[in-house]
């Protein structure tokens, strides 16, 4: 994409974030020290307390 093009698809993502706000529902109760993921493979199960005190980066990918 050239530089134009670019500014115009941030621009126009930055508007839509302003337009459509995104909600937390912060009524949940506990924290995510109460949940378990499998390991990539499915070969076993990792608690996420194992992780309390310590920064953890979550990535969420998605494919089209």
């Amino acid at each position: 994409l050239t530089f134009e093009n670019q500014t115009i698809k941030t621009s126009i993502t930055c508007f839509d974030l302003c337009l459509y706000p995104q909600r937390c529902d912060s009524s949940t109760d506990g924290t995510i020290y109460k949940y378990h993921a499998k390991t990539l493979n499915g070969s076993h199960t990792v608690n996420l307390s194992d992780y309390r005190g310590r920064s953890v980066l979550f990535v969420n990918v998605a494919t089209y």
